[in-house]
């Protein structure tokens, strides 16, 4: 048995044209961190002023005993006491290779020198190693600023209106 459909109008076919989506540089890393949390390209790209080449994980060993400087984006923390009740922190961040740099700020660095949330930071301290663990006890850590969200640029422009 042939089954035979039959419309009741005149359908005429639509072809549509997708628009031409304008593309905002770094818009994607700046979604990524609203839905993430974290970009997922390099976050060193975010900021406003380029850092300059500097170690990484790898080569500290190379410094032991020394103060060094580098760069690393802040992965997470812990907040602990020492035995006389003092706050002190261990922080854990990726260098520029994606390689990991533990931290310990002792008591004067954690009040000197608190973490401001995630992003990048300048470390500045000595490499010491215990346990076979490399690690940087903080003297000093700068928070280093991002560029602006370019999603929202044009609010603060005035030129979209609500």
């Amino acid at each position: 048995m042939e089954i035979r459909t039959f419309n009741l109008f005149k359908v005429a076919r639509t072809t549509y044209k997708m628009p031409m989506f304008k593309q905002i540089p770094l818009a994607h890393a700046f979604n990524e961190i609203e839905y993430f949390g974290f970009p997922l390209c390099n976050p060193f790209e975010l900021l406003v002023t380029k850092v300059p080449p500097s170690l990484s994980a790898k080569d500290l060993k190379h410094y032991l005993h020394q103060e060094v400087i580098v760069y690393g984006y802040l992965v997470t923390y812990k907040k602990t006491r020492t035995n006389t009740g003092a706050l002190m922190q261990f922080g854990n961040f990726l260098d520029h290779t994606g390689h990991f740099i533990d931290t310990v700020h002792f008591p004067q660095s954690t009040i000197q020198y608190p973490f401001r949330g995630r992003g990048s930071y300048l470390l500045k301290g000595v490499v010491m190693e215990e346990f076979d663990c490399i690690h940087i006890n903080i003297n000093q850590m700068d928070f280093l600023p991002i560029v602006e969200d370019p999603r929202y640029t044009d609010l603060k422009k005035g030129e979209i209106t609500t």
